[in-house]
């Protein structure tokens, strides 16, 4: 009768031991999450379910790294797209001024650094719709916004402070370009 009771309590302590090593690897599994240590988690998850195969616990544990690897994947790919297109506006003004060099002083590459704007709104709308919902975005608008500000400060320092009639002439024409390429901007009537 005693054997009877000893094995009854050894499975009972076997088990005990079984589920408190299974929450240990769990806790591992969840402390790699934590700290978005995805490697350490799959490796403590792949150790946990060499030796507990059957556990249940398993299933729910990768779909939470997957979930995780992948909200880590978009916060990476949304930095890089935002990234892309600061770099694309800075990179794309410094272009266009560059590009104009030989110009005439007191001119402005207005068509030029328009579709840089154009061009780095339309990235951010694309960025939008493939990643919905994020606050950078508003934020990275309003930068593209200070910067067309900025340069509409600037160009219309420089058509005010021509006083030869060829950079006027040039920058006149770099306007009618630019307005026939964005018609309707509301800036186009501040330089006429």
């Amino acid at each position: 009768l005693w054997s009877i009771f000893q094995t009854e309590i050894d499975r009972r302590e076997e088990l005990r031991k079984s589920r408190a090593e299974v929450a240990r690897f769990a806790g591992a599994v969840r402390d790699g999450l934590d700290r978005d240590d995805l490697r350490e988690a799959a490796t403590q998850l792949a150790a946990a379910r060499a030796k507990y195969p059957q556990e249940s616990a398993w299933a729910a544990l990768k779909a939470e790294i997957d979930a995780r690897q992948a909200a880590l994947e978009r916060k990476a790919a949304i930095a890089a797209a935002a990234e892309s297109i600061r770099g694309r506006l800075d990179r794309g003004i410094r272009a266009a001024h560059t590009a104009e060099a030989e110009a005439l002083l007191g001119t402005y590459p207005i068509k030029q650094v328009w579709d840089v704007l154009r061009d780095a709104a339309a990235q951010l709308d694309q960025a939008r719709a493939r990643y919905p919902g994020e606050g950078l975005w508003e934020t990275l608008a309003s930068e593209i916004a200070e910067r067309q500000t900025q340069v509409e400060r600037e160009i219309a320092e420089i058509v005010r402070a021509c006083a030869d009639i060829l950079p006027l002439d040039w920058n006149a024409r770099h306007l009618a370009d630019a307005r026939t390429r964005y018609p309707g901007e509301p800036f186009w009537q501040v330089l006429q």
